[in-house]
């Protein structure tokens, strides 16, 4: 398990994201959906979730989730 801290999209696409939640996942996809409950993808239109996570050398990296297949059609 690695650590994820998960920080969602605001409703408001213009206010930008919320409060982090950390949690213990085996990937930033599955820290996401666990976070959110719902599927989210590494590829999109509408971004849901900012995941922060350190890299093995301990420099910080982060990357955005969208919204799964379900919600973005």
């Amino acid at each position: 398990m690695n650590v994820f801290s998960v920080q969602p999209a605001q409703a408001d696409a213009d206010s930008g994201f919320g409060n982090c939640v950390t949690v213990e996942a085996l990937c930033p996809v599955g820290a996401g959906e666990m976070v959110l409950s719902e599927p989210l993808a590494l590829h999109g239109s509408v971004v849901r979730a900012k995941i922060w996570f350190l890299k093995e050398d301990y420099t910080p990296q982060s990357i955005e989730l969208y919204a799964g297949q379900e919600r973005d059609r």
